[in-house]
């Protein structure tokens, strides 16, 4: 009555309406928007590059991207961040879950055959647009 909305429909099945409350939408949201944001999409390699180190290749990297900032394209290997090679392939998804908004990595990357260190700055996860 007052205008305001208290949920999204998201099902009717059987006559009923099924909805998600607002408050659980905007909570939601809330959080994705200090989730850190790369801009790049991996897969593992099956190559070694040394002894008991294990590599990510880039597949696709998003057009203004802190990632694409950083200098990294399509092809490249990521072999490492902050001096330390991945050993295994659950240490990129350990290194990713520590990370926040604004912090500065020092990525070790095999880029056209070629070892470089990419610096990148961690952005925040972009709003999707809304549609009207």
């Amino acid at each position: 009555m007052a205008g305001e909305v208290i949920g999204i429909n998201t099902l009717i099945s059987g006559g009923r309406g099924y909805a998600v409350p607002s408050e659980l939408v905007r909570r939601f949201l809330g959080s994705q928007a200090e989730q850190p944001y790369l801009g790049l999409t991996l897969r593992p390699t099956k190559e070694n590059f040394s002894r008991g180190t294990v590599a990510w290749i880039v597949t696709q990297v998003a057009p203004g991207s802190p990632a694409a900032e950083a200098g990294l394209v399509v092809g490249d290997r990521l072999l490492g961040i902050n001096g330390r090679l991945f050993r295994q392939p659950s240490d990129l998804s350990d290194w990713l879950d520590c990370l926040v908004p604004g912090q500065t990595l020092a990525l070790r990357v095999s880029q056209g055959g070629s070892l470089v260190i990419c610096t990148l700055t961690v952005g925040q996860l972009p709003l999707q647009e809304q549609a009207a």
